[in-house]
């Protein structure tokens, strides 16, 4: 039987979580809906915006099932882009709703890669704020969402050393690790805080606590010693290019 969609998004989203663990498979909630999950200040201006698909992760170890429980669900599956790169990512459509589903396999691979099988499990619902804040961060050319998504995760969430908080040792280590990250996260740490430190549509506290978690991680990511691929890597520096251009699956 074919399950109803629910045309409040965020409900929606929530509502597949819950069918598929009845069928044991675990769906974690990314990008701005699964920040929106995690912090309360996402219902209030000027944070308050438009979410127009839902984002998920899944693990690898029953991908062949996630297409059927989708089609049961009311989505309308991607059967070419599926056949081709089901392995990695899968795309259906919500047509009466207009709007798409994308579900990343096990890893998060846009400008760098970010492997999420052994993490999925750590929280419910949505991904930890660790990992949430490095697939926003990531970014290399962050648009207004992607920053005003980062700055709600910073303002609301405690930089911590659990799953609960944003994992600073987790962030850390994987930019002390790969030079590639590092150069991406750092530029962009100075990119929102610029942004933020200009823009008028925030308040004083606002902005100071966002200012605040921001040069915490990066005075942790540069003090924190670095791997010898790191260290060889950051010979060559900016001469060869260190991030991917993410595939644009538009709609």
């Amino acid at each position: 039987m074919i399950q109803t969609v629910v045309a409040d998004i965020y409900q929606e989203a929530l509502r597949l979580i819950k069918e598929a663990e009845k069928r044991g498979l675990v769906l974690r909630l990314l990008g701005g809906l699964g920040i929106h999950h995690l912090c309360p200040s996402a219902t209030e201006e000027p944070w308050l915006r438009e979410y127009e698909d839902i984002d998920f992760i899944a693990s690898k170890s029953r991908r062949e099932e996630l297409e059927g429980f989708f089609e049961e669900q009311g989505y309308e599956p991607n059967k070419q882009r599926n056949l081709f790169a089901g392995d990695k990512r899968l795309l259906f459509y919500d047509l009466e709703n207009k709007r798409q589903v994308d579900i990343f396999i096990s890893v998060f691979d846009m400008c760098h890669l970010l492997d999420l099988e052994n993490r999925l499990e750590l929280t419910d619902t949505a991904l930890s704020p660790a990992d949430l804040f490095l697939t926003k961060i990531q970014i290399i050319e962050m648009n207004k969402k992607d920053i005003y998504d980062l700055g709600l995760l910073l303002l609301d969430i405690d930089i911590d050393k659990d799953s609960q908080g944003l994992d600073l040792q987790y962030v850390t280590r994987l930019c002390a690790k790969d030079w590639g990250w590092y150069k991406t996260v750092t530029k962009n740490i100075a990119e929102l805080k610029h942004f933020f430190t200009s823009s008028p549509d925030f308040s004083s506290t606002q902005k100071e606590n966002i200012i605040q978690s921001l040069d915490l991680i990066a005075a942790e990511i540069n003090k924190h010693p670095k791997s010898m691929a790191w260290k060889t890597r950051n010979m060559v520096g900016e001469k060869v290019q260190w991030y991917n251009l993410p595939e644009d699956l538009g709609k």
